[in-house]
């Protein structure tokens, strides 16, 4: 699950994540299912009495879910142990819980054993307010229960359809507060933790296969806009943009400028560190920021309007930790991906595709892997894109088309490349967050994140981390001469 969920308020990020370090809980049927993790703020005791009462609302609940998922008006659940989905600093703009579920089926003949995960808002209200989580759960909720399920009946079983976790229950009108999928981590997916030192090896083979997954998602939207247009125009009508409109510039656009502010002081650190061998550069990448400031909301609103004839339904919060991957062992024991899932569509959009491959390759690759390998991930994504597409028209009178050429792609990359830059400095904030101190958000006004003390705060505590990937990303913007 996501650690920065587009929810960066200055560099502060919200999660309700007491719970998220407790041992799973076992609990009979006597006992309902845990509901989330809670706010930091919250005593022992109001933990137990919220963890009773989620149960009672979700048990009978889950069981019709079972029931309908493995067609078995039978089955009954017998116990259930519940525990965290995501560590600490993991999650920001919901409550994500996994409850593992054991049963019985065909009458009581056979044994059966699930996992899932249930994901929802935070449960203070004031939280909602505050981060604007309404909106964002909706759409992710039209994502599932629509897009999703459009994609799936346009491609069917077959290689192309989306691969994202099976889909339980999301649904606009009942039981709008949850959405239910299925575990992944049994089927032996797993996140590609850059952050814990894997070798340039695994980054690229990462980085690889999350291209070209995203291509064959892309794919469904340029074929089905083709085959099907009447149909496609209804389902991206389902979905909306959440984050870059103006009833949410207030949330948004001050964020925005705190992460450039923050990148600013950030760098103007590293100058004074540096002295003679490199301060000059740092100030002058310093100087290019400085001329960004006051702009960056609006043109953010612009780079993500859509853009005919290679708008496609986006990702929209594409990067490492909404990603699993299943690993194979090639020859000399190296790990190759085997598969590959999407995990969060709560950003979703409709947009250029070249909004979700920036969002990815300045949120999560490091600087050496886009030197080296930049063009070849290009390739990568749209030889996956090319070979998805002619497999869906397959039959039509556009078999064998191509739906764009690399150097369309290339094009729109270029185009909307300014997206990269802001989006990474923005979500780096939460990337490289230390997760031993984060704040409980619930806690905190608006008004307190863009102070001129917090932001001397954040500044002086940003991680080694936060400061050799920010530079590393607005030098190579300036020796692109983008910035």
């Amino acid at each position: 699950m996501p650690r920065s969920d587009l929810a960066v308020i200055g560099p502060l990020v919200y999660c309700e994540s007491s719970a998220l370090n407790h041992p799973a809980t076992q609990l009979p049927m006597s006992t309902p299912p845990l509901c989330a993790g809670r706010s930091q703020s919250m005593t022992s005791l109001e933990q137990s009495q919220q963890v009773e009462e989620d149960i009672s609302s979700d048990r009978d609940f889950l069981q019709e879910l079972l029931r309908v998922s493995e067609d078995d008006p039978t089955l009954i659940l017998h116990h259930l142990e519940v525990s965290p989905a995501c560590n600490s600093g993991d999650n920001y703009m919901s409550a994500v819980t996994r409850v593992r579920v054991r049963g019985s089926r065909k009458a009581g003949t056979l044994e059966g054993r699930w996992s899932l995960v249930l994901k929802r808002q935070p449960p203070k209200v004031s939280t909602r307010e505050l981060l604007r989580t309404d909106p964002v759960f909706k759409n992710e909720t039209a994502a599932y229960s629509r897009v999703i399920l459009s994609f799936e009946r346009f491609s069917g079983d077959g290689e192309d359809a989306p691969r994202v976790p099976k889909c339980l229950h999301a649904n606009l009108a009942f039981r709008n507060d949850v959405i239910v999928l299925e575990d992944l981590q049994p089927a032996g997916f797993r996140m590609c933790d850059l952050a814990g030192g894997v070798g340039p090896r695994a980054q690229q083979t990462c980085a690889t296969g999350a291209s070209e997954e995203l291509a064959r998602y892309h794919a469904l939207s340029l074929a089905m806009k083709l085959l099907e247009p009447e149909a496609f125009l209804r389902t991206r009508h389902q979905i909306r943009e959440v984050i870059f409109v103006q009833e949410a510039a207030h949330l948004f656009s001050p964020s925005l400028e705190t992460a450039c502010k923050m990148a600013i002081g950030g760098l103007r650190i590293s100058a004074l560190q540096a002295g003679d061998d490199g301060g000059p550069l740092l100030l002058k990448a310093v100087k290019a920021l400085e001329g960004q400031r006051g702009t960056i909301f609006n043109k953010m609103v612009g780079l993500v309007k859509p853009s005919e004839p290679f708008s496609v339904i986006t990702h929209g919060d594409f990067w490492i930790n909404n990603i699993l991957f299943r690993y194979k062992e090639e020859g000399g024991g190296r790990p190759a991906v085997e598969d590959v899932r999407l995990l969060d569509l709560q950003v979703a959009r409709y947009c250029s595709p070249a909004i979700d491959i920036l969002h990815f390759l300045y949120t999560s690759t490091f600087w050496d892997i886009r030197r080296r390998h930049y063009q070849e991930l290009l390739r990568a994504y749209h030889q996956s894109l090319t070979a998805a597409f002619q497999r869906l028209v397959r039959g039509s009178p556009h078999e064998g088309e191509v739906p764009m050429t690399l150097r369309e792609l290339r094009r729109e990359v270029t185009r909307c490349e300014m997206y990269g830059l802001f989006a990474g400095m923005w979500i780096m904030t939460a990337v490289t967050a230390d997760v031993d101190n984060l704040p409980d958000v619930g806690s905190y006004r608006l008004e307190d994140f863009y102070s001129d003390e917090s932001l001397a705060n954040w500044i002086s505590t940003q991680t080694p981390s936060y400061r050799q990937r920010t530079k590393d990303l607005v030098l190579e913007y300036l020796d692109k001469g983008i910035l």
